[in-house]
């Protein structure tokens, strides 16, 4: 975990202060992140609010999604909340209009209010309400802007627990998005490069030759006629890609889950992966599909088939050329994302979802003292299992080892310990998971 940057706690009308960043470099114009508390280096204030209220930047309470958040303190008002004091580009919602708010609140159903505004006629606004679904836990609220007025609203404030009373309740905040359509034009196409060049970036690579950069399209032919495209260069590491900076809407599978991508390789036979994700953890369940191209030299049209994915989860994507290959200077073309949801002829290059899902539980829950955790390994790999309590401190390492694929399962004894909510995590090459458990003294 990093050292704490800042932490401090002020009344209404006191202002948090960080470096500013210059407008040209705004976040939220191309990658669709407003904030990361980890990133972005802000001034933050209170708003709509006497006394009493605060906010700041503190650790995470659960360290594996980052290492710093806001933490916001209620007060007796009922409209407090706290905003960015920097103003952002005017916000286009013709291409992104959802955005999503990670929240960690005290409660369930309790309302959070995302106000955007114009900064020199605050009264010229738009309001989006959601109501919280998890406590105690990392939840993701999503506001849909979509009638909102394009190019107008350069600031946005937050209301925790809107319309309540309530005095000295902690919220948790992080990684403010908004993210785009999944299907914004005709055929399913989520992104190409001619009208989105800056849309992807280096992934998964520890150096050496491979570099993604948007280039002139080498071949045009019948399946692309595009002026632009993505490029891959290989290098020898094996798990090499480009993923896509911002979110997409969740993708909806229950129509179908099919991904098509236009591929120009350097050779027949050679893997490409196509990978869907959730942004807030890019090793929480993620799915993969491996298709082997059919020709060199000349674009073809791949077909990822997720049937059986689950809706409204996944929301970013990460493609792999040549996955597994060490051969160093190859040079791979892709252009034309699209989220066809039904087959279209190319059934006979789609092979099976490499699905690495981790499973764990652990029993009895409640327990005292002790408790079985369990978990269910895809494929051989290196794990850890580990304690935490609800402050993100370490209680124990229960396993730490390569182990074989299948079931295994170790024992936590909480005599020591005082009664309440732990979480565990089971971190492996592939996955992790965390899960929590009630210790009852």
């Amino acid at each position: 975990m990093k050292n704490l940057l800042l932490s401090c706690v002020f009344l209404c009308g006191s202002v948090l202060s960080f470096a500013q960043v210059d407008p040209n470099e705004l976040p939220g114009r191309d990658g669709g992140t407003y904030t990361s508390f980890d990133e972005y280096d802000y001034t933050w204030s209170v708003v709509n609010c006497e006394e009493g209220a605060s906010i700041n930047v503190d650790m995470n309470p659960d360290e594996e999604l980052s290492d710093q958040v806001g933490v916001f303190t209620t007060s007796a008002c009922t409209e407090e909340g706290f905003q960015c004091d920097m103003d952002f580009v005017p916000m286009d919602f013709s291409i992104r209009h959802t955005f999503h708010v990670q929240v960690w609140a005290p409660a369930m159903d309790k309302k959070v209010v995302f106000k955007i505004f114009e900064k020199d006629n605050p009264d010229n606004n738009h309001v989006v309400e959601a109501m919280t679904t998890k406590a105690g836990e990392w939840d993701t609220l999503s506001f849909d802007f979509s009638a909102a007025e394009n190019g107008v609203y350069n600031k946005w404030s937050i209301h925790p627990d809107f319309g309540s009373e309530t005095v000295g309740e902690i919220w948790y905040f992080n990684l403010i998005t908004v993210a785009r359509h999944h299907v914004t034009y005709d055929d399913g196409v989520l992104f190409d490069f001619d009208e989105y060049p800056n849309y992807m970036y280096m992934w998964d690579c520890s150096g050496g030759a491979a570099e993604f950069l948007v280039v002139d399209n080498p071949i045009k032919d019948e399946n692309n006629m595009s002026e632009t495209v993505g490029m891959m260069v290989t290098s020898v590491c094996t798990y090499e890609g480009a993923a896509t900076h911002e979110t997409f809407v969740p993708f909806d599978f229950s129509q179908g889950a099919v991904f098509t991508i236009k591929v120009l390789a350097p050779r027949a036979d050679a893997t490409f992966r196509f990978k869907i994700e959730n942004h807030l953890d890019h090793n929480n369940q993620p799915l993969t599909v491996d298709v082997q191209t059919t020709v060199g030299g000349e674009w073809e049209i791949l077909a990822f088939d997720f049937d059986g994915a689950q809706s409204d989860f996944y929301d970013r994507i990460a493609v792999f050329p040549d996955r597994s290959s060490e051969i160093e200077f190859d040079e791979w073309f892709f252009d034309d994302v699209r989220f066809t949801g039904q087959l279209t002829g190319v059934e006979d290059r789609v092979i099976k979802v490499a699905d690495y899902k981790l499973d764990a539980m652990n029993y009895p829950n409640p327990f005292n003292p002790t408790t079985t955790i369990q978990y269910r390994m895809a494929k051989p790999s290196n794990v850890t299992l580990t304690i935490y309590d609800l402050n993100g401190r370490l209680v124990e390492t229960l396993v730490d080892q390569h182990m074989a694929e299948g079931e295994h399962s170790a024992s936590f004894d909480g005599s020591e310990y005082a009664g309440g909510v732990y979480l565990y995590k089971v971190q492996t090459d592939y996955s992790s998971l965390v899960n929590k458990m009630v210790l009852v003294k």
